[in-house]
């Protein structure tokens, strides 16, 4: 039997998950590791500590099944995070950069002005947001340390994995997936796009190389690395969407639904991000990226404040009342992503009362979050792309109160995975690939788990209405909090 270990690095922890070569689960372990928020709008990690995290729950993961290394490792990594370290000692020179990070903002207005913006949302198909790592990058070789280490020729820049595979492997590489998230890749020719680097003043030559998501990747502590992949491709992956036209959303720190495009590379222009899903034997395979940027987050918020006491209470707090009394939410804690792309909103609760309970908070949030992945899934239909079901992963899917009302408000059935930590599963799946221990991607499917379905029960007319309601207020919140109309 062969020991596949996934390796999920996300924003609020890192996961070991180790399977056999079934793909059945037999060991995990897990270190929670938050964001730390210094000043507004400045979300940070310490990559040092993420990579003591990935080396300890893989140590512990594979002792609980008695083994000390795994036939072939995958990395999952959290994307758009920026990290920028010295060579020479492997130090971190500045705190990493969260995805979920806005101070770079200003950077962006610069670029506005300057008359830059459309020539990079041109060339690199996304929209111009702090969300991407090239501001952050941009913003990082400002700084004293990493300015010094760049006139000592030490300077390394990157997103997470790189950081992570540079101290695993000696590799300062990357792969397709991530560096498609970082605004400075020619989506076609899968390769730094010169004329973005340019823009945002970060040297090629400081970047990774780019590898294939499956492949002899080096070797790490855990055995041989044979995949690296961003955590929502991985998901892709885990959820075994590998034909075009399947779709899953995972509901983390924040809620990402992707759809498999096959060989067709799309644009940002109806507020869906394309990007690349993963390279296997050569060929490229595209998606589609519609995020919401807080949703976990929203729930731990909540925690922050005292409504909940902690965020598996969620059902439970919100199963003391019949609906929201009322009461909407706007889930805008790091600004309002995918399909409307306003960076300056912010959270908004409406329609309080002196009824108001915490039941009604936490049920707005929930329905808020159902309809922001729907706002999502309606950008989709309007570009050609419908969903019959959506398949549902992540640690927020333990909500039934959600996944109902995603299947409500959507209109189709919701497939939750039995197992939530399908990023761990898909970045083991794809090292199985890698390392020739899982046959094909249909022996990938095979070995998945069968879902629970949570079938639609709002008519089509409620469900229209309710949605109609939701975007009036989606536009006077975004008037609220100063940004233009949503529509």
């Amino acid at each position: 039997m062969a020991l596949l270990l996934g390796i999920d690095q996300g924003t609020s922890g890192t996961r070991s998950v180790v399977y056999d070569d079934a793909l059945t689960p037999l060991a995990d372990a897990y270190r929670a590791c938050p964001p730390t928020v210094p000043l507004p709008g400045h979300v940070e990690h310490d990559a040092e500590r993420l990579l003591e995290h990935v080396r300890q729950t893989a140590r512990e993961a594979l002792a609980k099944v008695g083994a000390t290394r795994a036939d072939a490792v995958g990395l999952a990594n959290q994307g758009e995070t920026a990290v920028a370290w010295d060579h020479g000692s492997g130090r971190p020179l500045a705190p990493a950069i969260v995805w979920q990070d806005r101070r770079t903002e200003p950077l962006l207005d610069a670029l506005r002005r300057g008359g830059a913006a459309a020539g990079v949302e041109r060339d690199s198909r996304l929209p111009l947001d702090p969300y991407f790592t090239s501001s952050k990058l941009q913003w990082l070789l400002a700084q004293p340390g990493v300015r010094a280490a760049r006139e000592r020729g030490t300077l390394r820049l990157g997103t997470s994995d790189a950081f992570l595979r540079a101290r695993m492997t000696g590799e300062h590489a990357t792969d397709p997936a991530t560096a498609s998230r970082t605004q400075l890749l020619d989506l076609h020719a899968v390769s730094w796009h010169p004329g973005l680097c340019d823009a945002f003043g970060v040297p090629v030559e400081l970047l990774p190389a780019i590898t294939p998501t499956c492949g002899p990747h080096g070797e790490t502590d855990a055995g041989p690395l044979w995949a690296a992949v961003t955590d929502q491709q991985a998901a892709l992956a885990g959820n075994g969407c590998f034909a075009p036209g399947e779709a899953k959303c995972t509901y983390g720190t924040g809620c990402f639904l992707l759809t498999n495009t096959g060989a067709a590379c799309g644009d940002s222009s109806g507020g869906l991000l394309p990007t690349i899903a993963w390279q296997l034997d050569g060929v490229t395979t595209y998606a589609t990226d519609g995020g919401v940027l807080s949703a976990a987050s929203c729930l731990d918020w909540l925690v922050e404040i005292g409504v909940l006491s902690s965020a598996r209470q969620a059902d439970a707090v919100a199963g003391t009342v019949a609906d929201a009394g009322g009461v909407c939410f706007l889930p805008a804690l790091a600004g309002l992503g995918a399909p409307w792309w306003r960076s300056g909103s912010r959270g908004v609760f409406a329609g309080l009362s002196g009824a108001t309970r915490p039941g009604h908070l936490v049920r707005a949030v929930l329905d808020a979050l159902a309809f922001r992945v729907c706002d999502i899934v309606e950008a989709g239909r309007r570009s050609g792309v419908a969903l019959d079901h959506l398949r549902a992963d992540g640690g927020l899917t333990a909500s039934a109160v959600l996944m109902q009302r995603q299947a409500d408000v959507l209109g189709v059935p919701v497939h939750r995975a039995p197992d939530p930590e399908l990023t761990a599963l898909g970045a083991a799946a794809l090292a199985g690939l890698g390392a020739g221990i899982i046959a094909s991607t249909d022996a990938v499917v095979s070995r998945l788990a069968a879902p629970e379905v949570f079938t639609p029960r709002w008519t089509q007319d409620h469900r229209a209405a309710s949605y109609a309601e939701w975007l009036a207020f989606l536009e006077r919140s975004a008037a609220l909090t100063g940004t233009p109309s949503a529509e």
